[in-house]
């Protein structure tokens, strides 16, 4: 008779264990679907940008701005090429720069594209965000990428979402991503070029 109760006593508590080991797997399942994001660094890079860009506003870094006008005519067609860069920085001590934003405006064939490069203290790049207007060849309007240690840990389109390993989007990650550096190159040589 006890070993019938026992049996009893274990059929009913074994769905029990069955149910709880099935929402165990699942939500580890789930967990594993999900891509991965990173919100506390991309939070963190967020407010870094409005502080940079608030000190921007009140005139507390340096700038170096350039322009240029480029005019090609083609075989077939003209291209007229506009662009605009200007780098904010400060300078720890008397000689090391931190470059903080780059803004840079190029005018393509007739069609305007705008960047925002922001970099650490330590000159990593962080941001980069990119505006355009180009419904024709583009789907967004703003792409927003968030870099941490060199990798991208998120991607807005507009206000959207985006997995960042959207295979997608990885070429324009990494062509963005080696523009920025390449500018944050340039911004050195330039100082350098003028004494610092």
């Amino acid at each position: 008779m006890k070993t019938y109760l026992n049996f009893l006593h274990s059929l009913y508590f074994f769905p029990l264990w069955v149910l709880w080991g099935f929402l165990f797997l699942h939500t580890s399942l789930l967990a594993q679907e999900r891509p991965k994001r990173f919100p506390s660094i991309t939070r963190n890079i967020e407010d870094m940008y409005r502080y940079v860009s608030e000190k921007i506003k009140q005139n507390q870094y340096y700038v170096n701005e350039w322009s240029y006008n480029h005019f090609r005519q083609g075989n077939t067609e003209k291209v007229v090429k506009y662009g605009t860069e200007a780098y904010y920085y400060s300078f720890l001590g008397e000689n090391e720069p931190i470059l903080r934003l780059i803004t840079v405006q190029l005018l393509r064939e007739k069609m305007l594209y705008y960047y925002e490069f922001l970099f650490t203290q330590e000159g990593h790049l962080c941001m980069v965000l990119e505006r355009q207007k180009d419904e024709k060849n583009i789907s967004y309007r703003d792409m927003k990428i968030f870099f941490d240690k060199r990798k991208c840990i998120n991607l807005f389109l507009d206000k959207d979402i985006i997995p960042y390993t959207n295979t997608g989007y990885n070429e324009k990650i990494g062509i963005l991503q080696k523009l920025g550096e390449e500018y944050y190159q340039k911004f050195l040589l330039q100082l350098r070029d003028i004494g610092h």
